[in-house]
């Protein structure tokens, strides 16, 4: 089956099937990046804030939800050892209860943890700052 030719409107073509509101949002999106690009260079260098709870859009970013992620690296495991595993099985790993884990946000490490029982609940206590 052939393809759709794109019928072209201007500089930004035009989807066949896509709704013309789309293709709107398109375009707006376009501006938007344009106009933020000349708000940003317009604007204050970034070291005229001291803190990041001074910028003007901290109160939403404050209510951002991030996702952090502590995990014990088992760098042995393998595809096998994925298939095989079985409900109640325990893996263990070269990692030592007596070393620090890794907390990452987004792939990048911000933190080192130890995990501990809090009111029957797997807690972690920030050891040190990566």
């Amino acid at each position: 089956m052939a393809a759709a030719p794109v019928a072209m409107s201007g500089a930004l073509p035009t989807m066949p099937g896509l709704p013309a509101g789309a293709q709107t949002i398109e375009r707006g999106g376009a501006a938007l990046a344009a106009s933020l690009k000349e708000r940003r260079e317009k604007s204050s260098p970034p070291s005229a804030l001291s803190r990041v709870e001074e910028h003007a859009q901290w109160p939403l970013l404050a209510r951002l939800p991030l996702k952090l992620l502590i995990g014990v690296p088992l760098p042995r495991f393998r595809v096998g050892d994925l298939l095989a595993l079985r409900e109640g099985q325990t893996i263990s790993s070269k990692w030592l209860t007596s070393e620090d884990v890794p907390l990452h946000v987004g792939g990048v490490q911000l933190a080192w943890s130890e995990f501990e029982v809090v009111e029957q609940r797997m807690a972690i206590r920030l050891t040190r700052l990566a």
